[in-house]
């Protein structure tokens, strides 16, 4: 065998060894819980959260289990048995919001894990509300319910809402006398003012989309006059895609 053939075969080797070396070391990473939420806990190689059972808000908690799942490849976050209240973030918009994350976020079971979203503090004035979002990645949501209510600040309820919808949109004939009302206008009526569960790309030449949802119930307690959007599949959330 001439040299050069010798020098080559080493060459090579030192290369396969190197990118073993580097697969490995990823792969044999230790999971570490980098949330400084109390109630997100470390359980081997999954993330678990815990319910604040009402005392404040669930949200951020979540998010950072989500945002450190996908930092270290973690593919499972837990909601453990338990009622999880979401709420808006500062801009009134979403919740429950994470980018690129390949993995799941399971609970419980559907009666064990709740989702609340009591609302009243989502601006529908400036943006459909969604308050769950998975943006790109590969996310399957499973064994949970989802509940909601009224989710939008009061009067704000009217602006991209309407605009969304279009102007067109029938409304519902709710002139029976037992028919519930709410702060609205007959001209408002059977809006879809908001999404529960959305996953959206994050750029608009991605034009396939993974995503899961597993034996997840949505109960609403909306006013009758709200068209609400259980999940839903779409391009991207500023708008520059067909939904």
């Amino acid at each position: 065998m001439s040299l050069v053939m010798r020098f080559l075969l080493l060459w090579l080797g030192l290369v396969a060894f190197s990118s073993f070396s580097v697969a490995q070391d990823l792969s044999d990473a230790v999971p570490v819980n980098d949330c400084s939420e109390y109630n997100v806990v470390l359980n081997g190689a999954r993330l678990d959260v815990y319910p604040s059972d009402g005392d404040y808000s669930d949200t951020d908690a979540i998010n950072c289990a989500l945002a450190s799942a996908k930092k270290q490849q973690i593919k499972t976050v837990r909601l453990t048995k338990g009622r999880y209240e979401i709420s808006a973030n500062e801009t009134g918009t979403t919740g429950v919001d994470i980018t690129g994350y390949e993995g799941t976020l399971e609970g419980a079971g559907r009666e064990k894990t709740i989702l609340s979203i009591p609302g009243g503090d989502f601006d529908c004035a400036t943006a459909k509300p969604r308050p769950i979002i998975f943006r790109g990645g590969n996310v399957t949501l499973r064994y949970m319910g989802i509940v909601s209510g009224d989710l939008c600040l009061d009067g704000s309820d009217t602006g991209a809402a309407r605009q969304e919808m279009g102007a067109s949109r029938p409304s519902r004939n709710i002139s029976a006398p037992d028919a519930p009302r709410s702060h609205k206008t007959e001209a408002e009526d059977y809006l879809e003012t908001y999404t529960l569960v959305s996953f959206s790309q994050t750029d608009c030449n991605k034009r396939t989309h993974f995503a899961n949802v597993d034996r997840v119930d949505l109960e609403n307690f909306a006013s009758p006059e709200y068209y609400t959007t259980g999940v839903s599949f779409f391009g991207t959330v500023d708008g520059s895609c067909e939904e």
